[in-house]
């Protein structure tokens, strides 16, 4: 665990995660005497100082942001770069974004696993620092969505051959800071003191434009199944968003919502017999939030091939089944009705869905010839006969069931 290793091991571990992500030198000082100086980075565009302050359970504040860039000026550096395995308090971050002479970037705990986790995808040398809700690996992917879009009739029918199917994915990790919250409000009336109290779960989306009470939206699809982010990647590669939020700005955008969001009415008779309503919201000093977690979801684009035929769109995992967003996946092609599993064929000619044949609808013929099932659009006629274009002439005729 990185949290488990000292402050000079956190250097190690940044002076090899900064090799490996910038793909240049760097050196690392000595341990005393380093004037503001942890690891110096050898970069083509010019030499960037970096400080590594190991405070798993602490803030970085302004002070070590000011020495840095004493260090800079002093080191005729083009960048600086603060990383902890911690947070940044508010001045540090508003003293960065008033320097006009040099850039520091900061790097919290979050987005240092997010670093970890693009650097090293097979977790040789990640940290624990963030977990991701798994999905089905990529090499069961593409035969569990087959067998899961297309029934076993639907996807295989009687046909003697199985359709030529593609299929493709890609997966995009969306972080979201996770937290439980209580809160509690009181209202003075002359009908007496009215008091709620609220708890559960909240989140907020890493770049601090969604939240929301309970779990979020991707939640429902994929269960509680989480791992850490680097054996996720593992199984299911993917693009992963960093986190914009640091984890005490995370929080400060839950209590705002809280504070909107919560609300108790209650009714009371006055003394003069009229009904009145009072609402109760949470005072500020009483929200409280615990067991803050940043997580990352899943969001999963398919690309299915079947013949000449392509789809694409949206898929949600729900244990084990997906669910798309395609309509023409079950769409008749000769009636443009809906099909079901038990209904639907694909046509061995075209690959695209249709019903299979009823007396109500007559939409395919399945060959008695090469044993696969064609929509009427690749149904021929020679005189009385109906074949199919597959196989005639010599295939046996379909008598007139659908006229």
């Amino acid at each position: 665990m990185l949290q488990q290793r000292t402050p000079r091991e956190f250097e190690e571990y940044c002076q090899a995660l900064f090799m490996q992500h910038v793909r240049c030198p760097v050196d690392l000082t000595p341990v005393t005497g380093d004037e503001g100086r942890d690891l110096l980075v050898h970069h083509p565009q010019g030499l960037q100082v970096v400080e590594c302050k190991h405070y798993p359970a602490g803030t970085v504040g302004r002070p070590v942001v000011q020495k840095l860039h004493s260090a800079i000026l002093t080191a005729s550096a083009t960048k600086g770069v603060i990383v902890t395995s911690g947070k940044f308090s508010a001045e540090a971050e508003h003293y960065c974004a008033k320097l006009q002479d040099v850039t520091i970037d900061l790097i919290d705990a979050a987005k240092l696993s997010y670093v970890i986790s693009i650097t090293w995808p097979k977790g040789s040398a990640g940290a624990e620092l963030a977990n991701a809700i798994r999905t089905t690996p990529d090499s069961n992917f593409p035969q569990l969505f087959a067998k899961s879009v297309f029934s076993v009739p639907r996807y295989h029918g009687t046909s003697r051959t199985t359709m030529p199917v593609k299929v493709e994915r890609t997966t995009k990790y969306s972080p979201y800071f996770l937290a439980n919250y209580h809160a509690e409000g009181a209202e003075p009336r002359a009908g007496g003191m009215f008091e709620a109290n609220w708890s559960g779960e909240i989140w907020v989306r890493a770049d601090g434009q969604r939240a929301g009470i309970g779990m979020p939206p991707p939640a429902s699809d994929h269960g509680a199944r989480s791992s850490s982010l680097a054996t996720v990647l593992r199984e299911t590669a993917g693009k992963v968003d960093p986190p914009h939020l640091q984890p005490h700005q995370a929080l400060g955008e839950m209590r705002d919502f809280l504070s909107r969001r919560l609300v108790t009415r209650r009714s009371y008779f006055g003394r003069n017999n009229r009904s009145y309503q009072v609402a109760i919201h949470p005072s500020a000093n009483s929200i409280r939030l615990n067991s803050l977690l940043l997580c990352y979801y899943p969001v999963q684009r398919f690309s299915l091939r079947i013949g000449n035929v392509g789809y694409e769109g949206s898929v949600v995992e729900q244990a084990n089944a997906f669910r798309v967003d395609r309509r023409e996946l079950s769409m008749c092609v000769v009636c443009g009705g809906g099909t079901s599993a038990r209904s639907q064929i694909l046509c061995a000619l075209c690959f695209r869905p249709a019903h299979r044949w009823a007396i109500l609808s007559p939409d395919s013929y399945q060959c008695r010839q090469c044993g696969t099932w064609v929509c009427r659009h690749h149904i021929g006629r020679i005189g009385r006969k109906y074949l199919c274009k597959r196989c005639q002439p010599n295939a046996t005729a379909l008598w007139r069931r659908w006229l």
